[in-house]
């Protein structure tokens, strides 16, 4: 898969993840803004691993800076963790494998 942009290399995008075999935190997302920005193809798949390739989309790999609020952290089923509420940024771009697309942080 090269991901080219083309929608006859596209593979459609599934509404259902795969399924989890457990849960491991709780949280929620507040205020959240995804910000993104266009970058040549090249410049991202260098910051990448053997085996992940930049899922091209308009012919431009993307990169999103995602900042918000993680609200009431906690392990399943137990009380919110002292230092569970926080502001965060993520950086992510999106991704495919062999396997399955995805999001690289």
């Amino acid at each position: 898969m090269t991901g080219s942009g083309d929608p006859e290399d596209t593979d459609p995008i599934s509404p259902v993840g795969p399924r989890l075999e457990r849960t491991v935190m709780e949280q929620r997302w507040e205020d959240v803004t995804f910000i993104h920005f266009r970058y040549p193809v090249d410049q991202v798949q260098r910051l990448l691993p053997a085996g992940v390739t930049v899922d091209v989309h308009e012919g431009a790999a993307w990169v999103a800076l995602v900042p918000f609020r993680m609200e009431d952290l906690r392990l399943p089923g137990r009380r919110r963790l002292p230092f569970g509420s926080f502001p965060e940024v993520n950086v992510r771009t999106y991704v495919r494998t062999a396997r399955r697309r995805g999001v690289w942080f």
